[in-house]
Order: C-alpha cells, then structure tokens, then sequence
C-alpha cells in the first residue's frame, strides 16, 4: 500500500495525472477490499496536492482561494472522523501566508498563529516527526510578522522561547533543520525569512 501511495504522489509532483489517477483508482480499491474507513477522505488528500501543486506553479489567487475553501471543508470532516490533519493544516497554513502577504489582513497572521499553536501541542503528545520542521517555520514567521510589521513586542520575546523548545519539539538539531528549512523557503518568502534566518543563526551560535 506504501508502494501505490508513493507512486501517486510522484506521478503528481512530475504532472502526470493520468498515471496518478490510474494510481489512485488501483489504491480505492486496496483500501476497499481492506475495508478501510473513509476512502474518501483519504483519496480526497491526493486531489489536494493536485491542487497545491497548480497552485504553486501558477500562484493564481482564485486557485488560491478555492483549495483554501476545500481544505477547510476536508479538515472539518477529518477532524469529525478522526483522521490525521497535519499535512492539510501546513497546506492551509502556505495559502493563508500566501494570502496574507498579498492583502495584509491581519486576522489571516492570527488564524495562522492559533493552527500553529495546535499543532505544535499536538506535537508533543504524537511525536510526529514529519512535519515538525515545516510547523516551526510557520510558527516563527507569524512571531516575526506580529513582533516587526504589527509592532507586538511581546511576540519578539516568544520568538527567541520558541527556538528554546525546538530541540523538544525537532530533536537536538532543531534548530540546525529550522535554519536549512527557512533557507530552502527563501526564495518563496524572501521579505519574511531574510532577517529570521540571521536571528536562528545567532540563537545557534550562542547556544
């Protein structure tokens, strides 16, 4: 099953969708003869990274705008049943930013901020190593936009605790990942990671 799994989603990053369709029909009905509960919302996970992916590519605010409304309407459901969230909520987390540095609405920085805080409790009682980098990132950012662009000097502060937790949350190289990570995303978010690349590194140094 780990198999169908990757060959979808490389059939998806290499804009073959056909193949990744033919993929995902032989992976429903794996999980149909396995009775596995909530094929749908499963597969739906797979018409999401279609989405996101075009939505990359093509950085188009209605695309933008439409995932988003589906993302919310799969995690309401998944919450509903059970069904692990993280993935959708970073997904979510990348269109909120995105939206935020195209209109300035703050209240997006905040929606933000409240996932982020979630998933990083989460963390700590799953132990999900995957995406605990990438939640991090968001995490800082949105101190570092609230700290600097709303002028919450009280953000300033979390920002140097949250790299003091990092090793709880990522390990003893946390912030070493966190560092790479925002390095990786600079071209994407180059006006937010410049100067939080220089405050990890400092934090880094000093520790």
């Amino acid at each position: 099953m780990l198999k169908i799994r990757n060959m979808i989603n490389w059939s998806i990053d290499r804009e073959e969708d056909e193949k990744a369709d033919e993929y995902l029909r032989e992976f429903k009905e794996v999980l149909q003869q396995l009775n596995r509960p909530n094929i749908e919302l499963v597969l739906q996970t797979f018409e999401i990274k279609k989405r996101m992916r075009d939505y990359n590519k093509e950085k188009n605010s209605k695309l933008r705008e439409e995932t988003e409304i589906i993302i919310m309407n799969w995690l309401t459901d998944a919450s509903e049943k059970n069904i692990s969230i993280m993935n959708a909520e970073l997904q979510l987390c990348t269109l909120l930013l995105d939206e935020y540095i195209e209109t300035g609405n703050n209240k997006l920085i905040q929606e933000i901020e409240s996932r982020t805080s979630i998933l990083l409790d989460k963390l700590k009682v799953e132990g999900r190593e995957i995406p605990r980098i990438a939640i991090l990132a968001y995490r800082l950012m949105v101190l570092w936009l609230r700290s600097r662009i709303q002028n919450d000097k009280k953000r300033s502060s979390e920002i140097e605790h949250l790299l003091s937790k990092t090793e709880e949350y990522a390990g003893v190289k946390g912030n070493k990942l966190l560092l790479k990570y925002l390095k990786d995303q600079r071209e994407k978010y180059a006006s937010i990671i410049e100067e939080l690349e220089e405050i990890v590194e400092k934090y880094i140094e000093s520790h």
